[in-house]
């Protein structure tokens, strides 16, 4: 084999390599994700934001959120680390009183202790 078809297989299995590696911690993070027990809005909203940024870009995001609140529930995924409430009663309560991972500046809000 020549140096060049040596060279092309190398970067093909780099290239194959990085793309595993990138599946397989894609699907880590979509089944042991502290959100992994959120409903879905769209198949894809475990692994990246795209539906509802196309949402957002077609100015239709209110409408495709509120119809899956209504087939799926209070909370919704609609993005790998974003959800969306509908109620506050079990939306909001749920959410920060469940121990989902909060941003680092939530510790900001935090008026007493």
């Amino acid at each position: 084999m020549s140096l060049l078809a040596e060279a092309n297989y190398a970067s093909l299995l780099t290239g194959v390599g990085v793309a595993a590696l990138f599946f397989f911690l894609q699907a880590y993070r979509s089944l042991f994700d502290s959100l992994s027990k959120v409903p879905l809005a769209h198949w894809s909203c475990a692994f990246s934001p795209a539906w509802i940024l196309l949402c957002r870009y077609q100015r239709r995001e209110l409408m495709a959120v509120h119809a899956a609140h209504k087939l799926l529930g209070p909370i919704v995924r609609v993005g790998p680390k974003e959800i969306s409430v509908s109620c506050y009663e079990t939306g909001v309560r749920s959410v920060y009183n469940a121990g989902f991972d909060k941003p680092h500046y939530y510790s900001f809000y935090q008026y007493y202790g």
